[in-house]
Order: C-alpha cells, then structure tokens, then sequence
C-alpha cells in the first residue's frame, strides 16, 4: 500500500502535470488525503519498506513546496501541497521514531537509507531506449536471491567512499535477461549508490568487474560499450528502467482482474523509476488500474 501512497505522490513531480493532467492532480489530491488518514491511524503498522516508501514521497513534496514558490500551476494549489507536505513529513517522524524505538538489527542497519528526506539526486524525464540487448526473459524471476541483495545493501550502505564491493554482488545485478523483483533490485543498487553519494565509486568498480574476461560479454557491458557520451549515470539508469517498463508493459498487457495481478510488483516497478523522472512510466490507463484498487476508507485491495 505505501507504493501507491508513492506513486500518487510522484503524480505530482510530472512535468505535464500543468498541463494536460492538470485534472488527474486534483483527484490524486482526493485520494492523497484518504490514503494519509490510514496511514495516521496505523502508524506503529509500517515497517522499514513502508517508511522507505514515506521518505520517497515526503522528499518529493519539498520539492513541490519550492516550485509552489514560482510556478503558476503549482501556487495554484499550494494550501493543499503545504497541508500535504507538512503531515507527510509528521508522519514519517512518527514511523521512524516508532521503528527505532523497537531496537531490531536489521532497521538499525538501514539506518542511513531512512534517516531524512529521499532527494533523487538524477531526474531523467524521458529517454527509454531501443536495443535488442535490452529484451526481458519474463520467466527469469526464480532466481532471486533475497538474501544476497540485502548483504549487498548492507555492504554499499555501511562502507565508506571507495570501500570495495564484493564481485558477487556486481554479478548478482548485472546478470542478464532478469524480470520481476530481481530486475528491480538490481536497479535499487545503483539508485542507492546515487542517494548516498557513492555513485561514483560504485561505478568504477562496476567497469572494471565488466571489463574481465568472463564478463565483458555481459549485456550491461555490450550496451555501455556502445554509448558515446561520458553520463555513465543516467547510461546505467536508462538501461535497467527501458527493461523495467517493457516488464511492466508486458504485465499490463496481460491484466485481467486485480486479484490474479501482481500488484506489488506492478507498483514498484512505477515508483523506482518515476522516482527517477521516467515520464513513461505515469501512462493514464496504468494510472487508472492502481486507482480502482483503493477503498472508501483510503487503503488499497
């Protein structure tokens, strides 16, 4: 449920926001303010995933609060934006200072992930790619490894600038073809890396483990190869968020009936990369979907 909360949130963040779906913002507004009214009354409830979600959403609307200082589309709305910002940012306090009190090892070591406002430092807006090397396996899903991804959260999150990666975890998230929840975290590393500054490190550890000999004939490294400008960044974003949608893509074109979807998936798929400007990933009719599976009382089926 705290992945919709975001992707209502980003909503928001859409350059076309002012214009077209000026009316799909008035409605998110509606939906905004029910989703909150649960989430206020069941707070002890969230865990560190949901909290994670709430820092997402309370950095987007800092930004919303300053472009509501000069955007004629954003002034327009600025009472409820500051109503909303405030209580998001009342609400993620709550959750963390709830978590924390429990005193649970693995929260205290996602500390540094959850401690203040998620500011996406990379805002790409568009620019899915077309490349045969980019195609999805949607059955390679049985191979993710929980486990491995989160000691390689840990490994990322607790060293220090420059502080090695072990060549498992670039292997774990440069293995091709992958869809579902291993393809999204293996995007989750690299936008972690970017959040707390350790991009750049991470990113030329990542080269050199592509350019050994058993792994220069990886698709990452077959794509990156090719690539003419020197924005690795948003090179390495656009490569997994392109797999990403035509994920995403291929699940909607499927979509039947909310029971039978993979809600969860759907949703973080959405998030992680409109989190990171991918307009394309805010189209009005998977919009719609997510809206029909919200109750009268704000949560979602």
């Amino acid at each position: 449920m705290i992945k919709i909360f975001v992707i209502l949130v980003l909503c928001f963040s859409l350059k076309s926001a002012e214009t077209e779906h000026s009316n799909l913002i008035k409605q998110v507004i509606l939906r905004l303010h029910k989703t909150l009214e649960f989430f206020e009354q069941d707070y002890e409830s969230v865990n560190l995933d949901g909290l994670y979600g709430i820092r997402i959403s309370q950095g987007v609307f800092i930004n919303l609060s300053h472009k509501a200082k000069s955007n004629w589309f954003y002034q327009s709305i600025k009472k409820p934006i500051l109503n909303l910002s405030h209580r998001i940012s009342f609400l993620a306090n709550k959750v963390y200072f709830n978590l924390f009190s429990l005193s649970i090892d693995y929260v205290e070591n996602f500390k540094r992930l959850v401690d203040r406002p998620y500011m996406s430092k990379t805002k790409i807006r568009t620019g899915l790619l077309q490349d045969k090397f980019l195609q999805v396996n949607f059955n390679k899903n049985d191979s993710f490894n929980e486990k491995l991804s989160d000691e390689c959260y840990l490994e990322l999150l607790n060293g220090r600038h420059g502080d090695p990666i072990e060549p498992q975890c670039f292997e774990f998230y440069t293995t091709d073809g992958t869809s579902g929840y291993s393809l999204t975290h293996q995007l989750l590393f690299f936008m972690i890396a970017d959040n707390i500054d350790r991009f750049g490190d991470v990113s030329v550890q990542l080269l050199d483990f592509l350019l050994q000999e058993n792994t220069i004939n990886k698709n990452m490294a077959s794509y990156l190869a090719k690539q003419k400008d020197n924005d690795l960044k948003s090179q390495i974003f656009r490569y997994f968020c392109t797999r990403v949608y035509y994920d995403a893509d291929n699940m909607f074109k499927k979509f039947t009936n909310a029971n039978d979807f993979k809600q969860d998936l759907f949703i973080e798929q959405i998030v992680l990369c409109g989190s990171l400007g991918f307009e394309e990933f805010f189209k009005i009719e998977w919009l719609e979907i997510i809206f029909s599976f919200q109750n009268q009382n704000g949560c979602f089926k």
